[in-house]
């Protein structure tokens, strides 16, 4: 359960904020305004954290508008302080929840307050700050989730993985990496284009694909014999590492236009369709039928030049 913050002195003026926030081990200090006219409104405020020797770097405050459901992260400076625009919701109170993170993204405080949202008295009847106001909101994209600096640590979470993976195991580090450059890739595209659905998908596989790093790098270590999983169990996890392969591979194919490559590639697929049924009642063929057509997948991969 979140702690309660403490409440701002019953002085302050309704226009003003300097509200002091207290946590455990965490002080939240807001110092802009509960009033804007502006629908583009401006967050700011100070951490402070008690411990004498934590560290500012990396931390953060994620501010996510409970109206929209939208979320900005800004990240501390040395001083603590933080800076942040949001886009209020027009002529109604804007609940603002503040969020206080560490530097890996764990969250240590959080309190909401709410920003009313008024147009100037004489405005809406001419519609002068509306107008100047739309383009400024037309031209402002709310941050998918998750931000790209936790991403971008994801990235490189896993490629330490793979690193240290293919260093233990003997496994070929290019064959390891390739997988997060391309989700690397599109998770790109995808936070350019803003299309969330293709963000949190790039994101989520490359949470699993870490998870099967862990798994290759724990089957290293000693630990009393187990019994194998389950031949369903083996059939998924091979189906999987099958789609993941294929994907890559036919994505430097369209990289390097190689149409002929994309058409085998394609009958590869078509062969594959209908494993996930299948797992189910015949396992065993489904695992062999896997290692089959990777190799036929890995014969086209090394038709392409500087195959990654």
């Amino acid at each position: 359960m979140q702690p309660q913050p403490s409440h701002p002195s019953a002085d302050l003026e309704p226009s003003t904020n300097n509200a002091r926030y207290l946590f455990p081990g965490v002080e939240l200090r807001l110092t802009s305004p509960l009033n804007s006219c502006d629908p583009v409104y401006p967050a700011t405020g100070i951490v402070r954290l008690e411990a004498a020797n934590a560290a500012l770097v990396g931390c953060s405050v994620r501010i996510r508008s409970l109206n929209t459901g939208l979320a900005e992260e800004a990240f501390l400076d040395e001083r603590g302080a933080f800076a942040q625009e949001m886009e209020l919701q027009p002529e109604t109170d804007n609940a603002l929840e503040f969020a206080v993170c560490d530097g890996v993204g764990r969250e240590m405080a959080r309190v909401v307050v709410v920003v009313r949202h008024q147009i100037r008295a004489g405005s809406a009847s001419d519609g002068g700050n509306l107008s100047l106001a739309l383009p400024a909101r037309q031209a402002r994209h709310p941050m998918l989730d998750p931000p790209w600096p936790r991403f971008a640590q994801l990235v490189q979470r896993c490629l330490s993985l793979a690193a240290e993976v293919a260093d233990k195991t003997g496994h070929d580090p290019d064959e390891l990496y390739d997988p997060i450059r391309a989700q690397e890739r599109y998770a790109e595209q995808a936070f350019e284009e803003r299309n969330q659905t293709l963000y949190q998908e790039c994101n989520d596989n490359l949470e699993e694909y870490g998870g099967y790093l862990k798994q290759l790098l724990g089957d290293t270590l000693p630990r009393p014999p187990r019994p194998g999983r389950p031949p369903e169990e083996e059939a998924r996890f091979e189906i999987e590492r099958f789609r993941v392969y294929l994907s890559s591979v036919w994505k430097q194919a369209r990289e390097k236009q190689r149409a002929d490559l994309e058409v085998r590639l394609s009958e590869i697929a078509a062969q594959a369709r209908g494993w996930s049924q299948r797992a189910k009642s015949d396992p065993l063929s489904v695992l062999r039928e896997a290692n089959r057509l990777g190799a036929e997948v890995e014969k086209v991969a090394d038709q392409l030049p500087n195959n990654r």
